[in-house]
């Protein structure tokens, strides 16, 4: 296993920390030191005008974009520095609309400090942010998946470009699969959505915008890093505008061939292009084109202590369990105005999705139950098109209103195929191809009733091929109270339709469910203060969902099936603040709270000899989430080009429960938990414009990244019960490497 494995392994052993690092303890002293030096500056200095950050800028109207996504300055490959104005968020999907006048809670996070993060995935960028909670089964490339506002990651709508790519068999989006190097910016919109998408937004949305470039000069960057465990990360990405005509197109190979576990390597390439004709002002349209590859070992949990896998180790439940994937997406878009007050758009899009699966486990001959070595193939082929529309009239200056209809087909091709590892003969084979229709109408009213007052209506009607049809509304105010202050309120309905695999397993799947349904209410207060120096928002939120898919023992006992079962409530609190007490050092906290409680319909008693089963309704904490979650960034930018980041993420213990059968047919619960975790990393980079000829007009960056510098040895994701020891994260790791712009 070499030396490298080795230690990897006696750190597995090591307790878990708690607390915060002592890097972020001295970081913070370091801020309160630079913020008391701001405050007794002079008055030149301490009143100096500083435009608001521009890596996340927040619903209360902070930060800003220069210009359209990806513009560059003309005849130059580098940013241009123009006059900051303030970020919008697409969260009426008809058109842009400013942060300030959406109800909800919403933050953008800009290119700037996509690159300034040292993110690698989506999954990594969206680490720390208040009220997102995210799950990792390991290290790269393996899934993660998001819980907003303390939802399940399959009530959480994923976007890209403003259209859904949920995954259509179990609605679970994998969030390490949408890399960074192709994002403009990642919109987050916290809240129910589904008065404008439809299923699935239960808790919010997150709306991936890709790059477009807009300079009339060839644009270039190149980024090639080196990590641990043999990690070689490398991108490139090329755009231009030349006339009427402006194109992109970006490349990704990631690879780590060693993993800091046994079968956790893993390779992944992706490509994407986008072209663009603009013949006159009133008329756009847009092609563009996306594809990934990955393949990656499952290690799975860490087995229970004194019990190594049959096909693992003391570290790994599987040495052989395999993935490998490949996704094509194809979206057209037309953006036509025939008049100033009108808009319209109109997008088609076609994905495919193709997930193979290896697995290897004991088996038995039901016919003469001897045992045997069983390989096990699964092969889902996804493919999904669909077609939106939408048309935004802003009637008079102070009233707006949108509408749009959407329409969508979702097929799935899936076999799974078991043989007999040592004969290679009982091929048993199953196999299933549902298919089902979607298609959707909404409305939305902005209304400025008064200066200061803005009000905000949506209404959405949707059609399900399995379970008919379905509405959800909301509304929202937004008032602006005082120079600085602003005050929100949003309360809405949401749904989520059954998933491929709740409604046609074939060992289960259960035609006659009904979708998941909810509603929610959040208020929240934002402030800026010093001239924009210091921004603070902190709102609540409560939020109800009834009819939870479940999966248990159907009447007669024998078998397992997805029922309508459970109920969820949860409040919760959000606060941030962002500060900037001198122009050289950027401060920001995060925090949330949950308390989070499910009803579940639980097996209480199971007599297996008569098939006789009854169920509770019982009422716990809610599994998987965790109470406290606080992020922290403290970053310094010198003015010779040198930036020093620590990034500190902490999140309180969290809960998961497993039936216990040993003492049938009395079954219990058994309540598992986990320990908190604080994670550490500190990024570094060396900007070396200012030593470059003039005749250059671009950067090139050296940067290097520590995670989880304090080594940790906590675990995010459970295990597949109650005696393995779960999906521990990625020990100390480091990468460096280059980065170039002309």
């Amino acid at each position: 296993m070499g030396r490298v494995g080795a230690e990897a392994e006696r750190r597995l052993l090591r307790e878990p920390g708690c607390s915060l690092s002592p890097v972020f303890a001295a970081a913070a002293i370091l801020a309160a030191y630079l913020a008391g030096a701001a405050i007794a500056a002079p008055p030149a200095m301490a009143g100096e005008s500083v435009p608001p950050r521009g890596d996340e800028a927040s619903s209360s109207g902070g930060g800003a974009t220069a210009g359209r996504p990806g513009e560059t300055a003309p005849g130059t490959g580098a940013p241009e520095k123009v006059e900051m104005e303030p970020v919008t968020v697409t969260a009426s999907r008809s058109a842009e609309q400013r942060l300030s006048e959406v109800p909800q809670y919403a933050t953008v996070i800009s290119r700037e400090e996509v690159e300034k993060s040292g993110a690698r995935d989506l999954g990594e960028l969206l680490r720390g942010r208040t009220g997102l909670t995210l799950t990792s089964y390991g290290g790269p490339g393996t899934m993660t998946n998001l819980a907003l506002r303390g939802t399940s990651s399959s009530q959480t709508l994923v976007l890209v470009d403003g259209r859904p790519v949920q995954d259509i068999a179990n609605g679970t989006p994998d969030f390490s699969r949408f890399p960074v190097e192709d994002i403009e910016r990642v919109e987050i919109l916290r809240g129910p959505a589904g008065a404008m998408y439809g299923s699935f937004a239960m808790g919010g949305a997150v709306n991936i915008i890709t790059r477009r470039t807009v300079s009339d000069r060839p644009a270039f960057s190149l980024r090639s890093g080196y990590g641990s465990w043999n990690t070689f990360d490398e991108r490139i990405s090329h755009g231009w505008k030349k006339g009427i005509v402006d194109y992109d197109i970006a490349a990704a190979f990631r690879r780590s061939d060693d993993g800091y576990r046994r079968n956790s390597d893993f390779q992944s390439r992706d490509a994407t292009a986008r072209i663009g004709i603009e013949p006159v002002r009133e008329f756009r349209a847009e092609y563009r084109f996306g594809y990934r590859w990955d393949w990656l070992g499952l290690p799975g949990p860490v087995p229970p202590v004194g019990f190594p896998a049959p096909y693992g180790n003391r570290r790994v439940t599987s040495k052989f369990d395999r993935q490998n994937g490949e996704i094509y997406r194809n979206d057209l878009t037309l953006e036509f105005r025939p008049v100033p007050e009108v808009a319209l758009r109109g997008k088609a899009y076609l994905d495919l999705d193709r997930l193979h699966s290896f697995f290897r486990y004991n088996s038995f001959d039901p016919s003469t139950f001897a045992p045997y070595r069983a390989d096990n193939y699964n092969a889902y082929h996804a493919t999904v098109t669909g077609q939106e529309i939408s048309a935004r009239w802003t009637v008079v200056p102070e009233y707006t209103v949108s509408a749009g209809a959407d329409f969508r087909q979702e097929k799935l091709d899936a076999r799974m195929t078991e043989i007999n590892h040592d004969t290679r003969a009982g091929v048993t084979r199953t196999e299933w191809d549902p298919m089902v229709h979607k298609s959707g109408v909404w409305m939305r009213h902005e209304w400025r009733a008064m200066e200061h007052i803005r009000l905000v209506g949506s209404v959405r009607y949707d059609w399900h091929s399995e379970f008919g049809d379905h509405w959800t509304a909301s509304g929202g105010m937004v008032i602006d109270a005082t120079k600085g202050t602003r005050v929100r309120f949003h309360g809405g309905t949401s749904y989520r339709a059954p998933t491929m695999n709740d409604l046609y397993w074939p060992q289960g799947g259960n035609e006659d469910l009904e979708p998941e349904v909810g509603w929610s209410f959040e208020t929240s207060v934002e402030q800026k203060l010093f001239d924009d120096r210091l921004s603070l928002h902190s709102g609540y939120f409560f939020w109800r969902t009834d009819d939870k898919i479940q999966w248990a023992p159907d009447a007669s006992g024998m078998f397992w099936t997805p029922q309508n079962l459970n109920r969820q409530t949860c409040h919760g609190v959000e606060v941030e603040a962002r500060a900037r007490p001198i122009r050289p050092l950027e401060i920001s906290l995060r925090y949330h709270f949950l308390y989070s409680l499910q009803k579940n319909r639980e097996i209480v008693y199971y007599d297996f000899m008569t098939g006789d089963i009854r169920m509770d309704d019982i009422e716990r904490v809610a599994a998987y989430l965790p109470r406290h979650n606080f992020a922290a960034e403290v970053a310094y930018s010198a003015p010779w080009g040198t930036r020093f980041a620590v990034q500190e993420q902490a999140t309180s213990k969290r809960v998961a429960y497993y039936p216990d059968y040993s003492g049938a047919p009395v079954i219990r619960m058994r309540r598992k938990e986990s320990d908190a975790l604080a994670i550490t990393n500190v990024l570094i980079s060396h900007s070396f414009r200012k030593l470059l000829p003039k005749s250059f007009r671009g950067d090139v960056e050296i940067y290097g990244i520590a995670r989880n510098i304090f080594n940790d040895r906590g675990f995010e994701q459970f295990g597949n019960s109650y005696s393995d020891r779960d999906f521990p994260i990625p020990p100390r790791n480091f990468e460096a490497g280059i980065r170039m712009t002309f």
